[in-house]
């Protein structure tokens, strides 16, 4: 009986610590906000190791093995415990990479990219023509492929993996055997000539959407610019290519090449068509641009030698059923003196009139909105463009080679000033012929006074323009665009007294007959604004002006005086001072304290520090000996800087 008691006893004590045990471990917390992470370092002989992030003071971390040097990939366990909290345990891997890449074991080389974390494939030892680009290396990503990576090798066909976002230049340069080239849905760049001097191939995508915003760099950018076939999953796509809706960009170069394709369907998703998109595509007979197009690029069907259009007066033009006259192609015949525009165009291609030697006169409706790379090149005997109200852009070499244009007429001046010149050849700087006069209302364009607010002033505007002679803006005009005053040589004076945020660069490059210029709402002063103003003589600049940026001065050999505002605050490589007129001075609206203290002034700039002239209006301080004054100074005399003479 005894027994029995002692064993129930007993029993009972059991069952009575086990249950405080469970309650007690039942009470315990978890921890928050620990992070034990994988890590990649790049490989430079120290030891590295891996932290627990986030734990708390009064908790204690224990780990495996966790300093390592060599190159590899090494685990490391991290336990974290403390009283009254569960014990947190995680295993994450340290990866030491070489830094210079190294060598797969199927021989590909690869590099590291510091600012991406990841590889890129910068070549191939082996000796195998059928390859398949690693997706990772040392278990991190590979996402580009690298500069001449496979130039001049054997291969046959390769395949890049899904993460490849790149191609370099010169990738597959002279891959004279490559007849096989798989793209991934995830690239996005490919750089110039990364298959140029390849024999025609076939070239895998997955995804035509993804394909279509792939941006090549050129021609030979594409594996299908010697006559390639493209295939979607495998399957041709040769004949009639449709484009699935939701596509909004054809990106340049896309289809360059493209063999045995007869007719491009595009749907009405698409806004931009880039330039080359469908150049040498030798057997295109039809194409529908769609209305929801607003951005044609330049040469988009040069070599489509079969494709004509539907014919409309003395030219051929490519549309839709809305609008079958969207774009006009193609003059009909070189040997035409005029041609009647259907009211309903909104593009003028490249090339569409040139060498038409005959055409004599040219009136677009108001329905045009842009004008194509070289649409009238070459036109000797075309004398006088009307434009109408509606164009938006025209290309810089539109009219290059018109040496009998005399007028170009523009319903508005505002219109001009908000025009978008594209500059689509690196080679052409002016748009403007010798000869050529802007007609604006009736009136030939001499003197630009902007007194109202507008959104800017183009680049390019008044490019090469022989006839303006002054330029004043007393207005809020956000911009003035790249060298859009470059080579008016017969520019005398400039006045600029609105806000504007800036000049660009090459603004007023080479007005050799400009002689004066106030600057006083403009905040940054571009690059070589007025690069080359040999006769420049004068430069006053107000309180709005910023910053003067790197030869906006250079070669302006006459340049006498420039004042600088009190507000100014950087001044870059603007002048060379060998290269001025002796007498130039730089009239400082502050002290010379104030100068030293605020403005930034590069270095190079030393060499006319004794030029500057610092600003008091009433007569400074001599030297103790009271020789001279002590310091260079100027003041105002009927509002033009003075120095102190003593």
């Amino acid at each position: 009986m005894r027994m029995k008691k002692k064993f129930l006893f007993l029993a009972f004590l059991f069952v009575m610590f086990s249950a405080l045990f469970l309650l007690s471990a039942c009470g315990n917390k978890d921890f928050n906000g620990l992070s034990f992470e994988d890590k990649n370092v790049i490989y430079d002989g120290k030891a590295h190791s891996l932290v627990v992030e986030g734990v708390p003071d009064f908790a204690t971390v224990s780990y495996t093995d966790n300093s390592f040097t060599e190159i590899g990939i090494h685990e490391v366990t991290a336990t974290v415990s403390a009283d009254g909290y569960n014990t947190w345990e995680k295993t994450a891997k340290l990866n030491i990479l070489s830094a210079d890449g190294g060598v797969s074991a199927d021989g590909f080389t690869f590099e590291w990219n510091e600012l991406g974390k990841n590889y890129k494939v910068t070549g191939y030892t082996g000796t195998e023509t059928i390859v398949s680009v690693p997706s990772t290396f040392n278990g991190v990503p590979v996402t580009e492929v690298g500069a001449m990576a496979f130039a001049g090798t054997g291969l046959v066909s390769v395949t890049l993996p899904e993460g490849i976002v790149r191609i370099n230049e010169s990738a597959f340069i002279s891959c004279y055997d490559l007849f096989e080239v798989f793209f991934p849905s995830s690239l996005k760049y490919v750089e110039a000539d990364a298959f140029q001097l390849i024999n025609s191939c076939l070239l895998f995508i997955h995804d035509i959407d993804a394909y279509c915003r792939i941006d090549f760099a050129n021609e030979y950018a594409t594996p299908l610019h010697s006559g390639g076939v493209l295939l979607l999953n495998e399957q041709f796509v040769s004949g009639r290519i449709v484009i699935p809706d939701g596509v909004e960009k054809i990106a340049p170069y896309a289809f360059s090449g493209c063999a045995d394709v007869t007719e491009f369907v595009l749907p009405d998703s698409v806004k931009s068509i880039g330039k080359f998109a469908f150049v040498n595509c030798k057997t295109l007979t039809d194409i529908n641009i769609p209305e929801s197009v607003t951005d044609l690029g330049a040469y988009i069907f040069y070599g489509c030698n079969e494709l004509t259009g539907n014919e409309y007066g003395n030219a051929y033009y490519l549309g839709n059923e809305k609008n079958p006259h969207k774009v006009l192609f193609s003059g009909k015949s070189q040997s035409i003196t005029e041609c009647e525009i259907h009211p309903d165009t909104e593009f003028i291609y490249s090339d569409a009139f040139r060498d038409y030697q005959n055409l004599i006169s040219v009136t677009l409706p108001d329905s045009v909105r842009a004008i194509g790379a070289t649409a009238f090149c070459n036109c000797d005997n075309l004398e006088n463009v009307s434009l109408g109200k509606g164009v938006e852009s025209i290309s810089i070499s539109a009219f290059g080679g018109c040496e009998q244009l005399r007028s170009l007429n523009i319903p508005s001046l505002e219109m001009w000033l908000n025009i978008k010149i594209d500059r689509d050849d690196p080679f052409d700087n002016t748009f403007f012929l010798e000869n050529m006069r802007l007609i604006a209302g009736g009136s030939v364009v001499e003197e630009l006074v902007v007194t109202e607010n507008i959104s800017g002033i183009g680049a390019y505007v008044f490019s090469g323009y022989k006839y303006l002679t002054s330029v004043t803006i007393d207005a809020d005009i956000g911009e003035i665009g790249e060298r859009a005053f470059a080579e008016c040589e017969n520019l005398e004076s400039v006045s600029i007294s609105g806000r504007i945020s800036q000049i660009d660069e090459c603004a007023f490059l080479e007005c050799y007959g400009l002689k004066e210029a106030t600057v006083s709402g403009v905040e940054v002063i571009g690059s070589g604004a007025f690069h080359e103003c040999f006769n420049l003589e004068t430069v006053v600049f107000g309180d709005g002006v910023k910053i003067i940026k790197e030869n906006s001065f250079l070669y302006c050999r006459n340049l006498h005086n420039m004042v600088i505002p009190s507000n100014i605050q950087k001044i870059e490589a603007i002048i060379d001072i060998d290269s001025i007129h002796d007498d130039f001075l730089a009239y400082y609206h502050g002290s010379k304290t104030e100068f030293e203290e605020k403005v930034d002034f590069d270095d190079i700039n030393a060499s006319w520090y004794d030029r500057i002239y610092y600003y008091s209006s009433s007569e400074p301080p001599v030297n103790d000996d009271g020789t001279a004054y002590d310091g260079n100074y100027w003041r105002y005399v009927d509002g033009t800087p003075t120095v102190w003479v003593k």
